[in-house]
């Protein structure tokens, strides 16, 4: 573990769901983890035949702080994040450098698939030694070719110079006039020669590559790079990657790093996502690399992701219920549309201005969809289509699920 806590450390907190959940959840992953099998306790046993279209998993809730606070990550915009204040609206915070992060148990479908990720050590651009080896070159070729310059007008300079000491000198201290102009001479010709020695090493491509290369084998770089494949079997229309690195550090200490990349559109064709991220204690080496995949600021299950348990759709509706339950003891609250699972045509919906229609839905306590009220207003009819295959949490009256009315807007899946 790391010593202290760096910005982008795990928040470390006693996760206590009821106890119902507790013993469904950790009987179904330490299933999973010991067998690769998995028995359902009671109700929740799964048909045999039923195809396990929804996934169980491990994800992380994504946290920016903020002086003492730490803000929900609700979505990220290109290189901006999106978060909730404590008077409950949405702030955009530019210039992130990191997220304090915690793991929660998620439910998710139509999972997205990472391939050939691979992760280097390399050097940031500030401190790339082939680009500073570049610039070094440059100025040295500079510098020699003014100094061969300054030698060779000189040197034409003291040849004039010279011709007219011997022209004017007395017969007899020409052996002396001569003996000093030859003397003068040899030290302008060392000049010249250095100079243009130097500026012959200057413009020797290959001694500078190989002295480039020896700063690239002995150096320390403080950078990583990351690249990885990235395909979802439906199409996700604002998807984004989170990852999570630990390092090791020189001195032998860990720290974590969490950091995002904006991706954009992603579909059934493998997208490859490149990521340099410097500012990492020269010398560093990478422990891990994990990544985390979100569409619309809702993370979706991966073949990477921790703990992931495939499981049916009417095990999924189950496990929802029982965990909105279990978060909400004694309480009152309306119905709710889950989000996290939307349907295939609202993921891959560009904006909420074709979605923008209020409409009025009754929701059984189970949280199923019994009908969409007529309310007067012309509902299109792909948006009829996402409301049927929306899933659902149901009221609570003191904890009780009951049956409700809920006012819908799809637009809400994009605030």
């Amino acid at each position: 573990m790391p010593h202290g806590r760096s910005p982008d450390s795990p928040i470390h907190t006693r996760f206590q769901p009821h106890r119902r959940l507790a013993v469904w959840l950790g009987v179904n992953l330490a299933a999973v983890t010991l067998c690769g099998q998995v028995e359902y306790p009671g109700a929740l046993r799964a048909q045999p035949s039923a195809e396990r279209t929804h996934q169980l998993f491990v994800g992380v809730d994504l946290f920016l702080p903020q002086g003492k606070e730490l803000l929900p990550v609700i979505n990220v915009a290109g290189n901006r994040t999106i978060v909730r204040t404590e008077n409950g609206e949405n702030e955009t915070v530019g210039g992130v450098n990191g997220y304090r992060w915690k793991r929660i148990p998620r439910i998710s479908r139509a999972p997205v698939t990472i391939e050939n990720l691979e992760n280097r050590t390399v050097y940031s651009p500030a401190k790339d030694p082939s680009r500073n080896q570049g610039a070094k070159q440059t100025n040295i070729m500079n510098q020699f070719a003014d100094e061969l310059h300054l030698a060779q007008t000189a040197s034409a300079n003291f040849e004039s110079i010279a011709a007219g000491a011997m022209a004017s000198a007395p017969l007899e201290d020409l052996s002396a006039t001569e003996a000093l102009i030859n003397a003068s001479r040899t030290d302008f010709d060392r000049t010249y020669d250095a100079a243009a020695q130097g500026q012959e090493l200057a413009t020797n491509h290959e001694y500078h590559e190989r002295e480039t290369r020896d700063l690239f084998e002995h150096g320390s770089k403080d950078a990583l790079e990351l690249t990885f494949e990235v395909s979802s079997p439906e199409v996700l229309a604002h998807a984004y990657a989170v990852l999570m690195i630990r390092v090791r550090n020189p001195d032998g200490n860990f720290s974590d790093a969490t950091f995002h990349k904006f991706i954009g559109d992603v579909g059934p064709k493998p997208r490859k996502v490149f990521i340099m991220k410097p500012g990492f204690q020269p010398g560093f080496e990478t422990v891990s690399a994990n990544v985390h995949i979100f569409n619309n600021g809702k993370e979706i299950a991966t073949n990477m992701s921790e703990k992931r348990l495939d499981i049916t759709s009417a095990e999924a509706r189950q496990y929802l219920l029982l965990d909105h339950v279990a978060s909400h003891r004694n309480e009152t609250i309306p119905a709710a549309p889950v989000w996290h699972l939307a349907p295939a045509d609202l993921r891959a919906t560009p904006g909420p201005s074709s979605l923008d229609v209020n409409l009025v839905v009754e929701i059984d306590e189970t949280g199923t969809l019994l009908s969409v009220l007529d309310s007067g207003v012309i509902v299109p009819a792909h948006i009829h289509q996402i409301v049927r295959d929306l899933p659902f949490v149901p009221a609570l009256d003191n904890g009780t699920a009951v049956e409700s009315q809920l006012t819908l807007n799809l637009a809400d899946y994009f605030r």
